[in-house]
């Protein structure tokens, strides 16, 4: 827990069908999964400003948001393809990334955050 911020990270959030190793792990253990609100609206704190939206992209009132999200979502995708699937720690930065806070990365590579 970050006491200045209130905020809990629980690692990751989705499960996709095509995940299958994942998936595996899920039933070894005995874990059980839940789906996702697509019929409701999502609840959204951005800022300590609370909001409701529909859909998978908030609705961003300022366009360059909306580019400054699409900047974060292909900067991890290309983080992604540098990290080998079978040793991920053998990823030229993984001693980098894995130090590294989601705050701190958000900190790094977003303009209007």
């Amino acid at each position: 827990m970050d006491p200045e911020h209130g905020c809990i990270d629980l690692g990751g959030a989705y499960v996709g069908q095509k995940q299958k190793r994942v998936l595996k792990l899920v039933k070894e253990f005995g874990l059980e999964l839940y789906n996702i609100n697509e019929k409701e609206k999502t609840v959204l704190n951005f800022r300590n400003s609370w909001s409701k939206f529909s859909g998978v992209i908030p609705p961003f009132w300022n366009p360059i948001k909306l580019l400054d999200l699409n900047h974060v979502l292909r900067t991890i995708d290309n983080m992604a393809k540098e990290i080998p699937a079978d040793a991920p720690w053998k990823a030229p930065k993984a001693e980098e990334w894995d130090a590294m806070t989601m705050k701190e990365f958000i900190n790094k590579i977003c303009w209007t955050l």
